[in-house]
């Protein structure tokens, strides 16, 4: 049960039976809606995975927005991915889930200067939203996330 709490806490409600079943936990559910969730989140791990095993990168807690597996690749399946997840939610509860669990890729987007424009303010207004109502209040170690956001431009 201990092991269960954990992958609850730390991946939600779509990643247990996903995180279950790759480390020999059985499930906590085993409705076919929630099968197909799941397969979304095990999908997006996997896009990852790929990322890093193809070329031999090892992904490392303090590597920048820019490391090479963050690519285009990654970023557009991760948002193609969260996209999917945030349509098959079915409340509101589970669709901030999903928007928490995007908060990384937004992140990527954000700093890389991938988006500009409007579409760069528009992204900036929902990631502060989503991270200030997850309890969210530093970017890193040393910054605040409001210091981060009057850096990035936000209103």
């Amino acid at each position: 049960m201990v092991e269960r709490e954990r992958l609850s806490r730390l991946n939600g409600h779509h990643c247990r039976f996903a995180l279950s079943r790759h480390v020999g936990i059985a499930p906590l559910k085993a409705q076919t809606s929630f099968q197909q969730k799941s397969n979304g989140c095990r999908a997006y791990l996997e896009l990852l995975h790929r990322q890093v095993r193809k070329k031999g990168y090892h992904a490392h807690i303090y590597d920048p927005p820019a490391a090479p597996y963050l690519n285009n690749e990654a970023i557009n399946g991760a948002e193609k991915l969260f996209d999917e997840a945030e349509r098959l939610a079915d409340d509101d509860t589970i669709r901030f889930r999903v928007q928490v669990a995007r908060v990384p890729i937004w992140y990527v987007t954000l700093t890389t200067n991938r988006v500009t424009g409007d579409a760069k303010s528009e992204l900036l207004r929902r990631f502060l939203s989503v991270a200030r109502k997850a309890g969210i209040s530093n970017i890193s170690e040393g910054r605040s996330l409001d210091d981060w956001a009057k850096r990035m431009g936000a209103k």
